[in-house]
């Protein structure tokens, strides 16, 4: 009973000061993967959005984790492995060089949508490609799994 309460009073907390809000770049590559989508994927990533009430950010915001409390019958996808590396999304902010690229990686976990990672913190490849204020841009996405 008391695990219950603590569950409900911690979705509370994170519904109203937690975060489930994305960065541009985050929103970017998210968005970006979902469209390589077939219609039922994008329907079971929908849903698993819909139930996240965290996303955490980890090393400075290369790494960003989607988590959900309980399990409250969302659809999984049909690979139900362990940390499956199902996509490649590659992105810059110039177009002319390869060395200016970042390929962030998309990350399932027992059928569920679990991280987006980035190769080094966000901030540190804008500040290393001196892109302050330039938007990121998708050049390419590498699917590794067909969902």
């Amino acid at each position: 009973m008391i695990e219950a309460l603590l569950d409900k009073l911690s979705t509370l907390y994170f519904r109203f000061f937690g975060g489930t809000r994305l960065l541009p770049h985050e929103q970017l590559c998210l968005d970006a993967w979902r469209g390589t989508l077939s219609e039922d994927a994008r329907c079971v990533l929908d849903a698993q959005l819909n139930s996240v009430n965290l996303v955490q950010r980890q090393a400075a915001g290369a790494k960003v984790c989607f988590y959900s409390s309980g399990d409250s019958g969302v659809p999984l996808f049909a690979n139900q492995d362990p940390d499956q590396h199902v996509a490649t999304v590659v992105v810059t902010t110039k177009e002319e060089s390869a060395k200016h690229r970042m390929s962030v990686k998309v990350f399932l976990h027992r059928g569920r949508f679990f991280s987006i990672e980035f190769p080094k913190r966000p901030a540190r490849y804008v500040e290393q490609h001196g892109a302050k204020g330039k938007p990121l841009r998708v050049v390419d996405i590498l699917l590794h799994q067909a969902l």
